[in-house]
């Protein structure tokens, strides 16, 4: 029901102003369930000009900070190919493989995306991360 709700108010609140030039840039700040945001970001996906900001639990405010020193995301491949693919991103907790075995089966081939240190909730504070 909510993402009908997003769906009709972008379609009635944003996308006439789009196309008629009247807004060229959003800053889009995220204050709803992942569900809703992923929708959001599809609805915004050929908007030329957006920032997108989050609230930071440690310290808590909107500001980006600075990149933090050594800090990189890892990809690991799956070490055997199968025709059905999964992504598995272990970025705010570690999420199991067999999450997604029991669903997809194991002849399934798990890319994952993870950081270099362990995942927690607060991983991303930064713009360029």
């Amino acid at each position: 029901m909510e993402r009908q709700n997003l769906d009709r108010q972008f379609a009635d609140k944003i996308k006439p102003r789009l196309g008629s030039g009247d807004m060229k840039h959003l800053s889009v700040f995220a204050l709803a369930p992942q569900p809703l945001l992923i929708e959001l970001g599809r609805l915004l996906s050929d908007i030329p000009a957006a920032d997108v900001y989050q609230l930071h639990r440690e310290p808590p405010d909107w500001k980006w900070q600075d990149h933090p020193d050594g800090f990189d995301f890892m990809v690991k491949k799956p070490e055997i190919t199968y025709p059905t693919v999964a992504l598995n991103l272990s970025l705010s907790a570690i999420v199991d493989n067999s999450r997604i075995t029991s669903v997809l089966g194991e002849d399934t081939s798990i890319w994952t995306m993870t950081i270099d240190t362990p995942p927690t909730m607060i991983f991303l504070k930064a713009r360029s991360n």
